[in-house]
C-alpha cells in the first residue's frame, strides 16, 4: 500500500481463512473504497516497456455474495488499458512509457472497489493464444 495515491481506506481480517490459496495473510489486509470515488495507485517500476499486472482481491466479510454487488473498472496507464468487464482471475498486460505505472479502481455500481494486493512482473508480451485446429 506504501504506493496509494488517493481513496479508500484499509481493512483487516486477520486469521480468516481465504478459499484456493495458501497465502491467506495476504489478503487479511485490503483497501475498500469510501464510497466518494475510486482508489488510485502510483508504482515505480525498473524501466520502460511492458510489465504483467496481477491483481488480488478477495471477499471476506460476506457483504458481497452474488455478481453486481461490487461493480468496478480497473484503468491501467491512464486509460490506455481499460478494464470494464475484468475477469479477476487474468493477469492484465500493460505498456509503461514514464517509469510509473498508474492503476485506478474506478466504482460503477454496488460497494466501492476493494483490492488486496497488486503484483508487477516485468516481462514481455501476454502469451499467444492457443491454437485451434478441427478433426
Amino acid at each position: 500500500d506504501q504506493f496509494h495515491v488517493s481513496g479508500g481506506v484499509i481493512t483487516s481480517a486477520p486469521g480468516v481463512p481465504v478459499n484456493r490459496t495458501k497465502l491467506d495473510p495476504l489478503y487479511w489486509t485490503r483497501r475498500v473504497g469510501d464510497g466518494s470515488g475510486g482508489i488510485h495507485f502510483q508504482l515505480p517500476v525498473a524501466g520502460l516497456g511492458p510489465y504483467r499486472v496481477r491483481m488480488h482481491f478477495a471477499e471476506l466479510g460476506g457483504e458481497v455474495n452474488a455478481r453486481g454487488q461490487r461493480v468496478f473498472d480497473v484503468i491501467l496507464e491512464g486509460g490506455a488499458i481499460g478494464l470494464q468487464d475484468f475477469d479477476v482471475f487474468r493477469d492484465v498486460y500493460v505498456l509503461v512509457g514514464d517509469g510509473v505505472l498508474d492503476i485506478e479502481l474506478a466504482p460503477v455500481a454496488g460497494l466501492p472497489p476493494m483490492i488486496a494486493a497488486i503484483e508487477v512482473i516485468e516481462g514481455g508480451a501476454p502469451p499467444a493464444s492457443p491454437k485451434l485446429s478441427r478433426r
